[in-house]
């Protein structure tokens, strides 16, 4: 291109310094003028499609990276999330457990306070019909009562010591002239309630 305008430069002086200068002279060098505009143009036509195909190989290669970024992404959310589920479902699984081995023991410890309670009475209560028979009121002396209040004593020690502290027994007796007056209260928690039950009878005693 640098060549054809130094040659038009030269037949322009010459046109201008020569009267007989033909203009038909200059129909090949514009013909030359042309032939390589259009090389240039499709020069610059080729490198503009180069460009593009680079640019969407370029769009095309980021847009695989970001997606292969955002499957991993989302296969460690996944991960991340079944492994909070699994945590949690475990956690549960574990409370479940704890609570229903809770609940069990509150039921048994309940039923053997019951039985325990129910059985205290019905042994108290015959102990008391069997001291105060006659027969036996006689036989027994003051030392015979104070080892039949130290029985009691240890029979309520044991009693509470079955039901882990969950009954606790306040138990009095007064000696008198002629009698031992025994008063005990029963006082049981359960299922956070309290229950009292209390048991007083007197054993007359007899001189020797």
């Amino acid at each position: 291109m640098e060549a054809l305008l130094y040659r038009f430069t030269l037949l322009s002086s010459q046109a201008c310094q020569d009267k007989n200068f033909d203009p038909s002279s200059t129909d090949d060098l514009m013909k030359l003028f042309e032939i390589e505009a259009y090389k240039s143009w499709a020069a610059l036509e080729l490198e503009q499609e180069k460009e593009v195909k680079e640019a969407a190989v370029a769009v095309q290669q980021a847009e695989e990276y970001l997606e292969s970024d955002m499957e991993s992404a989302m296969d460690e959310f996944r991960r991340f999330e079944e492994e909070m589920e699994r945590m949690a479902r475990s956690e549960l699984e574990s409370l479940e457990r704890a609570a229903e081995s809770a609940r069990k023991m509150g039921n048994l410890l309940e039923k053997a306070a019951t039985i325990a309670s129910k059985k205290y009475m019905e042994a108290a209560l015959k102990l008391v019909l069997v001291l105060r028979n006659p027969p036996y009121c006689r036989s027994y002396s003051l030392g015979d009562t104070i080892s039949i209040c130290n029985y009691l004593s240890h029979f309520i020690s044991l009693f509470k010591l079955c039901l882990n502290g969950r009954l606790d027994t306040i138990a009095e007796w007064w000696f008198l002239t002629n009698a031992v007056t025994f008063d005990f209260r029963i006082i049981c928690v359960m299922d956070h309630k309290v229950y009292s039950r209390r048991l007083a009878f007197m054993i007359p005693l007899t001189r020797r």
